[in-house]
């Protein structure tokens, strides 16, 4: 059953020097696909290809041209308007996490935060909860009092990990989460997410510019190019038949 439903999607940056127009990039053009529930749906492209634009909109932080997402039967920007309990049902991972973690911030506030923000609990029970989910992505609570800058690439992934997951959302967008890291920790974030994803259901977007960690979490994959899809299908299908040219080059330029 699907749980989200995009259709038609369009997006175009304007380009601008001072006040004068240079162009137009159509970052996404009629972009139409949906995202199953329990599902692990992966955008595959190039840089420039439109994949981060495509995720920004669903997250909520991007406006598009034109175009619908419809979550659960109802339109999601319209319930981004309306209601603040729909940050709860859809949460983003970004590639870096250094530059979206608060350097000023513990890691205790970091995750604690969207729970005040949304007031989900007592604020009585804010430090079990973080701990416990601080546990479930693999951080001991001695990590409580670290800041950004004392953690490693991974660690500091696994804290905006938790830091998403502790709202419980339904759909996690995952744009890049691993591009930074070294490969044994990307191995291990990419199990961390497939473990999550089994434990509470969740369905994940997964945005990479790698076929082969799409072939490791997809069920399913999206090969997106210049903002339009180029090919969708099963990701075994895909990489032992691939039927797009530039599927082809994606292939041929891995380690497939």
């Amino acid at each position: 059953m699907e749980i989200l439903k995009v259709e038609n999607l369009n997006k175009v940056y304007i380009l601008k020097s001072a006040f004068k127009v240079k162009g137009k990039v159509e970052a996404l053009r009629e972009v139409s696909f949906s995202l199953n529930e329990n599902e692990v749906l992966s955008i595959i492209g190039e840089s420039g290809s439109g994949k981060s634009t495509l995720a920004y909109i669903i997250a909520g932080l991007i406006n598009p041209d034109r175009g619908k997402v419809i979550f659960k039967g109802e339109d999601l920007f319209s319930l981004y308007r309306t209601t603040r309990k729909i940050r709860q049902k859809i949460q983003i991972i970004f590639q870096d996490p250094y530059n979206t973690l608060n350097p000023r911030y513990t890691v205790y506030h970091t995750i604690a935060e969207p729970l005040l923000v949304h007031r989900i609990c007592p604020r009585r029970d804010v430090k079990e909860k973080v701990i416990h989910v601080m546990e479930s992505v693999g951080l001991q609570s001695d990590y409580l009092n670290k800041y950004p800058h004392q953690l490693s690439g991974g660690e500091r992934q696994r804290v905006a990990i938790a830091r998403a997951i502790i709202l419980k959302p339904q759909v996690l967008i995952c744009d890049e989460p691993t591009s930074n890291l070294d490969l044994s920790i990307q191995a291990q974030i990419l199990n961390l997410l497939l473990k999550i994803k089994k434990q509470r259901g969740l369905s994940i977007l997964f945005i990479t510019h790698d076929i082969n960690i799409a072939s490791i979490i997809s069920q399913r994959v999206i090969v997106l190019y210049k903002g339009r899809i180029v090919e969708e299908g099963n990701v075994d299908e895909i990489l032992s038949n691939p039927r797009n040219s530039y599927t082809k080059t994606l292939l041929s330029a891995s380690f497939l």
